[in-house]
């Protein structure tokens, strides 16, 4: 079989990946162990790790996160990590290159590396047991051994968020293959699974990968324990089309907003300052700020459009509108002051304190979180 090119080398897409997983587990793992004092246990757990290197020898994630655990005197006493792949071969280049990390004795619990495949008895094992708190990170190459139970049996527990590596260029013709659909089943539920494929044809490959992933998010949010869910997705060299996608399952808000903030920060592009929440290799010798001329693309206006309407009537401070809504969108804080700056001056809301009241920064009048703001309600109520 041949390889899928993304696996062989560190291209950017891959350091992409890399870098959104390490950024994740550094903050989440300072998260969990300020709430446990530092006292317990933390869990790192890479079901499909690979052999830890691209061909040409740069580090993937396992010996990234292993990195970092080396140089946090915390994390040497109390993360456990588990690494996991089918391929033998694959392990025992991972474990010979575990052991040549410069200070890997530092750490108190040596790494687990295991041959299993992944499959319902996994499923069934991790059902079973209480699962400390743990970043969970799947990333197989396809989709076999990646269901929704699994995401499930991890999710169940207190501190633990799941991270996975949705690879639609071998979704999408599998949804249409019988011969696999018990797979495609556990991943989006039977039900979900036979409307997409009743309906897939009828598409064109950008409805089709939306509709995909809209699919997805409403399995993981009503059929895991997953409260929040994100995607960063990758287009081809061309940026006509989706590759794959990095899927975010969580139940906490805290971890859905540090993981936002890092997805957008590897957003390739920014139109009208609002991260495009995917990597687009089209795009990368254009200045950014180019796609501000393009006039049917420009989300902050979709944005001052949305918020008189869906906070019609209230009176609600600026924090709170964007803890309301901007969940399920790119929206980003920043996003959202400078929609309602423009509403103000538009005198669509009135904002306390007055516009002339607050503080200038570089020209630019500040909305901070605690401003007030107060929508009328709709013409004719």
């Amino acid at each position: 079989m041949a390889l899928d090119p993304f696996f062989d080398q560190p291209t950017e897409h891959s350091k992409v990946k890399t870098r959104i997983v390490s950024k994740y587990f550094s903050a989440w793992s300072n998260v969990m162990l300020t709430a446990t004092n530092n006292r317990e246990n933390i869990a790192y757990i890479d079901l499909f790790s690979g052999p830890g290197e691209y061909e040409d020898g740069t580090p993937s994630t396992p010996l990234q996160i292993l990195g970092q655990a080396i140089k946090k005197n915390a994390l040497q006493n109390l993360l456990i990590t588990y690494f996991n792949d089918a391929n033998p071969e694959n392990t025992n280049v991972l474990q010979h290159k575990i052991k040549s990390l410069p200070g890997i004795g530092s750490l108190k619990n040596a790494p687990i590396i295991d041959t299993m495949e992944v499959d319902q008895s996994t499923v069934q094992y991790f059902e079973k047991i209480h699962v400390i708190p743990a970043l969970i990170f799947l990333d197989p190459f396809g989709y076999k051994g990646l269901s929704l139970r699994l995401v499930a049996s991890f999710l169940k527990d207190w501190g633990c968020d799941c991270i996975f590596f949705f690879n639609y260029n071998r979704i999408r013709p599998a949804l249409s293959n019988p011969l696999v659909t018990p797979h495609m089943d556990s991943i989006f539920g039977s039900q979900r699974s036979l409307k997409l494929q009743n309906i897939l044809k009828e598409l064109s490959p950008d409805e089709a990968n939306d509709l995909i992933v809209q699919e997805l998010y409403a399995a993981l949010t009503e059929d895991t324990n997953a409260n929040y869910a994100l995607r960063y997705s990758f287009k081809n060299e061309s940026g006509a089309r989706n590759t794959h996608d990095i899927i975010f399952a969580t139940k906490s808000i805290k971890g859905y907003d540090i993981m936002k903030s890092i997805m957008a920060t590897e957003s390739t592009s920014r139109p009208q300052g609002v991260p495009s929440f995917e990597y687009n290799p089209s795009l990368l010798p254009r200045n950014i700020h180019q796609l501000d001329l393009i006039p049917y693309f420009r989300p902050l206006d979709e944005l001052e459009i949305k918020l008189p309407i869906f906070f019609a009537g209230q009176t609600i401070s600026m924090i709170e509108i964007f803890k309301q809504h901007n969940i399920g969108t790119k929206y980003m804080s920043a996003n959202y002051k400078d929609a309602l700056n423009l509403l103000e001056q538009k005198g669509k809301i009135i904002a306390k304190p007055y516009a002339d009241k607050r503080r200038k920064v570089l020209g630019k009048v500040t909305f901070a979180d605690r401003t007030m703001v107060n929508f009328p309600p709709f013409e004719g109520e």
